[in-house]
């Protein structure tokens, strides 16, 4: 009885390690942290997380199933390789579920409370781009987290779960963030205009717009596509 617990228990321990290390994968792949064409060692991943090989294994072999790492015979696991193509459908598909959640948010209303989360949002870029000094990795940190709790909050207030999950999915495809820190000079104006249409699509949420709010955030997000094509210098 008790090496049957024992066993279950190591199992779900198991369980838990690779599902926290794939999440925490998908996050790095998706913000930049994890370059493509890296190589993913599990030795290198087991030290770096304090964990054995057995779950940074199936971690691996998890997010080779997702697509967004590549397994080679005797060269191992290594990110993969995006192509302009990839990011953009993954940005249209998040266009049309963003933008279909503020529809749906302006015409049913948002709480006081809401409300004033997503204004804090708006009001904290605010104070980081007026700031007089050059923008530092910190400040450029603090952006990032708070541009995406601004569309995390909207998120959450999507009425169904599959809508979430299919939006989750969309999201583990990398980020424009890190575009921001290679190209310095244009990150204060960038951050500083993306700020505005956040503000824009927060006063129509309010004001019950909700053909403009919809408009307004798909708009919002097709335009990092814009930023890629110009980064990448795609013609």
């Amino acid at each position: 009885m008790l090496e049957d617990i024992f066993s279950r228990h190591q199992k779900t321990a198991t369980a838990l390690k690779t599902e926290e290390l794939q999440e925490s994968l998908r996050l790095m792949i998706a913000d930049g942290r994890l370059t493509p064409g890296e190589k993913l060692r599990e030795v290198e991943l087991a030290t770096r997380f304090s964990i054995s090989r057995t779950p940074v294994r199936e971690a691996l072999v998890a997010l080779e199933r997702e697509g967004l790492v590549t397994y080679e015979l005797n060269r191992g696991f290594s990110v993969r390789h995006f192509s302009f193509r990839d990011l953009y459908e993954a940005y249209e598909m998040r266009a049309v579920i963003e933008g279909y959640i503020c529809g749906l948010i302006a015409q049913q209303g948002v709480d006081d409370d809401t409300a004033a989360k997503l204004r804090r949002c708006v009001t904290e870029v605010d104070n980081i781009v007026a700031q007089p000094d050059e923008l530092d990795t910190s400040a450029f940190a603090q952006w990032r987290e708070l541009n995406l709790e601004f569309h995390a909050i909207l998120m959450s207030l999507a009425p169904g779960d599959l809508i979430r999950r299919t939006h989750a999915m969309i999201g583990r495809m990398p980020r424009m963030h890190d575009i921001f820190n290679a190209v310095p000079s244009r990150a204060r104006q960038k951050m500083a205009h993306y700020n505005v249409e956040h503000t824009q699509i927060l006063d129509a949420i309010i004001q019950r717009q909700s053909g403009r709010a919809e408009f307004l955030m798909r708009e919002h997000i097709m335009q990092a596509c814009t930023v890629l094509r110009e980064h990448l210098k795609i013609s």
